[in-house]
């Protein structure tokens, strides 16, 4: 399998690697279109966080899975399930929280392993270069609440990379003005 491998600083490969193995309640996803996000740039620009390398990076993708009908996007938060937070629905305070692409191997590769309860089916009308757009438009969506945010309200919005760009189709689509 052919796998983007960052091994620390701005040192990108691309590497074969052995096929990953999927553990219990998980699958293989065969990636089909990943996204970049600013987080993995992190890593490649000396910011690694808790990345430790050698480590395949990404987090945003659409893909499919054998003998699974149909595409997929990946939720990369992966979690327990059993801990006080998950049991409260706070899976992001999970105790034993992983991130794909940040603790264990990501989407910049042709497949990879992810428990099976984080595939978020994508219809059919929807092109692969727009569902890889899920993740991040699901932060803006987070981010904006919609109580928050409607006709007659204004929001600032600085730097328009990826997520800034959601921010405002986001915005304008719940009727609030944008200034950026």
């Amino acid at each position: 399998m052919r796998a983007l491998v960052w091994h620390g600083g701005a040192e990108l490969a691309l590497e074969d690697l052995p096929d990953p193995v999927a553990g219990a309640g998980e699958v293989l996803f065969d990636i089909g279109m990943a996204g970049i996000c600013g987080s993995d740039l992190h890593a490649y620009r000396g910011h690694p966080g808790p990345r430790q390398p050698p480590l395949v990076l990404g987090h945003e993708a659409v893909g499919t899975v054998a003998g699974m009908p149909g595409r997929y996007v990946v939720f990369p938060l992966v979690v327990c399930g059993t801990c006080a937070a998950c049991r409260r629905g706070e899976e992001n305070l999970c105790e034993s929280r992983q991130l794909l692409g940040m603790h264990r191997a990501g989407v910049f590769a042709e497949r990879t392993a992810v428990p099976r309860d984080t595939l978020l089916p994508v219809p059919d009308g929807l092109e692969d270069s727009r569902a890889a757009l899920v993740e991040p438009l699901a932060v803006c969506l987070s981010a904006l609440r919609p109580h928050a945010l409607g006709p007659g309200r204004r929001l600032l919005v600085v730097g328009c990379g990826p997520l800034g760009l959601l921010t405002i189709h986001v915005a304008l689509a719940r009727g609030a003005s944008v200034v950026a």
